[in-house]
């Protein structure tokens, strides 16, 4: 449910949903049959209404329905970082994938979150902003609706949406910051894996390191792409693979995880345009 106070006056609510709210002509004529589909001051009304602006305006957006009803739900908590009616932002620990996957079925995220939807009774289906390889822990942003999953997206194909990651990574950085611009595809040498090849496709990683430790370095990152183990790649290809990453060429002789944390997210809610910061420190930080 979307809900706003109106400020325009004489404007018919068609006219707002479209210049104002930014509601697609399809968007506005689905709204319309739903029931109590667009409301002002709780009471149904059509869009060709006048307001007189002060008004609270309530448009459902999306029939509610049950989180990924064809999953079992997992009965673990899940640290919220962020919370309100259109978007769930959670911490996730490493181990576990964002989505079910082959050896994975019950005990993903997105199981996590079936059971604490119906602990709240809630019916929602929410969609993931990207996502965080298994071994990644951090942010993972959901959208509560499939408008805030379309503007978010929006936003991340605009460059608006900030996602910054601290890793650390083996030895110390004669650069210690850059950007690396080297093409992502499937390794041909190792199953599972990806690499910096020429057939590959665009990726460009910015990187700074933040602090150096006894053979390693603490590194901050922000990514421009969006490819499947993109930091993890880029950094190996550098000659600094993540610490715990074997697939990369990795040492575990300091961790047995792979030390990347997606650690701040950054952007404008999908419908009040208000600003989202968001932090989740690293948990390898407290013991290095």
């Amino acid at each position: 449910m979307y809900r706003i106070t109106l400020e325009e006056k004489g404007w018919k609510l068609e006219k707002v949903l479209k210049v104002s709210l930014g509601f697609s002509v399809n968007q506005i004529r689905q709204a319309k049959f739903r029931q109590n589909g667009v409301c002002v001051d709780g009471v149904r009304r059509r869009v060709s209404f006048l307001v007189s602006g002060g008004e609270l305006l309530e448009v459902k957006i999306e029939e509610a329905l049950i989180s990924s009803a064809q999953l079992v739900p997992e009965v673990a908590e899940i640290v919220v970082l962020y919370e309100d009616e259109d978007l769930l932002i959670v911490d996730k620990p490493s181990g576990i994938p964002v989505h079910p996957s082959k050896g994975h079925y019950g005990d993903s995220l997105a199981n996590r979150l079936v059971y604490y939807f119906q602990k709240k009774q809630e019916m929602v289906k929410v969609r993931a902003i990207g996502r965080l390889d298994i071994e990644t822990s951090g942010i993972v942003i959901f959208a509560k609706s499939q408008m805030a999953a379309a503007r978010l997206g929006e936003q991340r194909a605009k460059g608006e949406f900030r996602k910054t990651y601290i890793a650390l990574a083996e030895g110390i950085f004669c650069e210690k910051e850059g950007c690396i611009c080297q093409p992502i595809g499937i390794s041909k040498v190792k199953s599972h894996a990806m690499e910096v090849n020429c057939e590959g496709k665009f990726a460009l990683t910015n990187y700074r390191v933040l602090e150096e430790m006894d053979g390693f370095s603490v590194v901050e990152l922000n990514l421009q792409t969006g490819r499947t183990h993109q930091i993890r790649v880029h950094m190996a290809w550098l000659g600094h693979p993540l610490l715990g990453d074997v697939l990369y060429g990795g040492s575990q002789d300091k961790f047995k995880r792979v030390a990347l944390h997606a650690v701040e997210v950054e952007f404008k809610h999908p419908f009040n345009g208000k600003s989202i910061f968001v932090r989740a420190e690293a948990p390898f930080m407290d013991v290095i």
